[in-house]
């Protein structure tokens, strides 16, 4: 009887871990959503983080630690850590929306074959966009944003 006393009261730790871990993965993705990461990938590729590891947090199948969470709160900038893994404090502020999978695959790596010096003008641009950082590829695809806003339909005569 005791062994059995012993074992539930064992699952029911655990069953809290698992609560507590859910609870925090469930606040870190609502926190990611409301930075304007509208999906899992546009977050963890900005940072480099491995998509495994991500992926286990955000699902509660993997706990967080404080420097962890501490992390991701920086890389979010709307959120404290303390807040990611108990929910106490301010929750996340809404941010813009960042650059979106739709939008990055406008972007995305172009495959291109040989040597770029043998290549033409076009293989040449993608062979440098596709070894830019991210952070670089967002700030091209703003500037040509709003140069499409105040650019003239047309080039002039």
């Amino acid at each position: 009887m005791e062994d059995c006393i012993t074992r539930c009261n064992m699952n029911a730790r655990a069953s809290a871990k698992e609560e507590v871990r859910r609870q925090a993965g469930e606040r870190l993705r609502q926190a990611r959503i409301a930075a304007g990461y509208g999906e899992q990938i546009d977050f963890y590729e900005a940072f480099a983080i491995p998509q495994g590891t991500y992926a286990n947090h955000e699902g509660g199948l993997r706990g967080m630690d404080l420097p962890t969470a501490q992390a991701y709160a920086d890389k979010l900038e709307n959120v404290s850590a303390g807040w990611i893994l108990t929910g106490e404090g301010d929750p996340p502020k809404k941010l813009p929306p960042k650059l979106s999978r739709g939008k990055r695959a406008l972007i995305g790596d172009a495959e291109t074959s040989g040597d770029p010096k043998e290549s033409s003008v076009d293989e040449k641009m993608a062979f440098i966009w596709r070894h830019l950082r991210l952070e670089i590829k967002l700030a091209v695809v703003s500037l040509v944003e709003t140069l499409v806003k105040v650019w003239p339909d047309r080039p002039p005569k």
